[in-house]
């Protein structure tokens, strides 16, 4: 779960560069939610 403080972080930031995004949704898609 620590990726997702730190990408909310990140957007509360102001700017986020895309390499933080591509790899949050490489997690989200690689971790299965049930």
């Amino acid at each position: 779960m620590a990726s997702g403080d730190t990408l909310y972080i990140a957007t509360d930031g102001s700017e986020m560069p895309a390499e933080i995004v591509e790899l949050h949704e490489i997690e989200v898609e690689t971790i299965p939610v049930e």
